[in-house]
């Protein structure tokens, strides 16, 4: 955090996926850009009302700031594959390993 100017800066972000996954090249870069959507949420992006009429200011994403290359740290993805399966109660009637859409979304989500 930079005291003069107030803005907070993040130097490094690390993350590991544990859970049964399939090689690909994209998993990575998925679990990337959730980390950097989920960076620009936390520390970019604010929901404003409109003073007169109370509706807020910033409805798309095209009103909110998104981080760029210098914005965002040196990120580390660590793929470890574990065998033991969670499955919640209201998990889906298919193998939860082989949903790749969920790569950066969960990401995201722990930012």
């Amino acid at each position: 955090m930079d005291e003069d100017f107030g803005t907070i800066r993040v130097k490094r972000f690390q993350c590991t996926r544990c859970r049964p996954y399939h090689e690909g090249k994209d998993r990575p870069s998925q679990i990337i850009g959730g980390v950097i959507f989920g960076i620009g949420a936390a520390l970019m992006e604010a929901t404003e009302y409109d003073k007169r009429w109370g509706n807020p200011v910033t409805r798309t994403l095209a009103d909110y700031h998104v981080p760029v290359h210098l914005d965002v740290p040196p990120i580390d993805v660590h793929l470890l594959e574990n065998r033991i399966h969670t499955f919640r109660l209201s998990a889906p009637r298919y193998r939860r390993d082989r949903d790749y859409r969920r790569f950066g979304r969960d990401c995201q989500c722990g930012v």
